[in-house]
């Protein structure tokens, strides 16, 4: 008995020795085969996991290929708010205290406002009118180009209103045109004689503010006059209540032909 035991034992031994070397002899003719194969799985596997991530994750919701085409939207900037508003048309109901708001123009106000206008006016030595027109000179005739105002009125305006530039409100406010501050204004204001009148960041915006002012709304029609009738633009500023004083358009007149602001609107 103890002798066909160990015959078994050598015999199993060597079947397994047997099986061994097969297998041994099995990878080494097929290492390439198996090597390439497990390359294979390796990458599938690969492939199936980066898959997975993608449907977690929202930042692949589309291939690189796809995100290069999707173009990016940049932040919409809001408009930048004008610093000056236009005389706009109001309501019926709102016209009869609109026209009270244009009463309070400095150069209204009744005939006692109007001459302490003129008397500051003609107070005033030459120097001071003449670096005026030498300073907005060039500004009028742009604005006169642009919106078609003669650039003697605008001048005029702002010669007579604003005492060529000297009075509180444009030093102070850069507001040359005596424009008072409405329910559309939203820039700076300033008090005057307990009147708020607006005010501007630089005197080009108070001239700017004035031009479309003058060709906007209830006084848009004035622009028939072209940009050289002087005469017609005064009368009609007069007759539309920007001037609310009888007769203060011949001094506007009297002004332009003094200083012969007229040469600016032939330009």
């Amino acid at each position: 008995m103890p002798l066909e035991i160990n015959n078994l034992s050598i015999l199993n031994t060597k079947a397994m020795i047997t099986k061994g070397g097969k297998m041994d002899l099995f990878l080494r003719r097929n290492w390439f085969k198996l090597l390439v194969i497990g390359f294979i799985i390796f990458l599938m596997f690969k492939k199936d996991f980066s898959f997975q991530l993608d449907l977690k994750s929202p930042l692949y919701e589309n291939s690189p290929e796809e995100r290069e085409q999707i173009p990016v939207q940049q932040p919409s900037k809001k408009p930048k708010e004008e610093r000056y508003t236009e005389a706009a048309p109001v309501p019926q109901g709102e016209r009869d205290q609109q026209s009270n708001i244009f009463n309070l123009n400095p150069i209204s106000g009744g005939k006692k406002n109007t001459n302490r206008l003129l008397q500051e006016f003609k107070q005033l030595d030459e120097a001071t009118i003449s670096a005026f027109i030498g300073r907005f000179g060039r500004v009028a005739v742009a604005e006169r180009k642009k919106f078609g105002v003669p650039a003697s009125i605008i001048l005029a305006n702002g010669l007579l209103i604003s005492s060529a530039g000297t009075v509180d409100m444009a030093q102070s406010g850069n507001n040359y045109f005596g424009l008072q501050c409405t329910s559309d204004w939203f820039g700076e204001q300033g008090y005057y004689s307990g009147v708020c009148f607006r005010h501007y960041e630089n005197a080009w915006t108070s001239f700017r503010d004035h031009s479309l002012f003058l060709t906007s709304g209830r006084l848009a029609s004035l622009t028939k006059h072209g940009s050289d009738n002087y005469e017609a633009w005064a009368k009609s500023l007069e007759k539309e209540k920007f001037y609310t004083e009888k007769n203060t358009h011949k001094s506007i007149i009297s002004i332009i032909r003094q200083y012969q602001l007229d040469r600016f609107d032939e330009n």
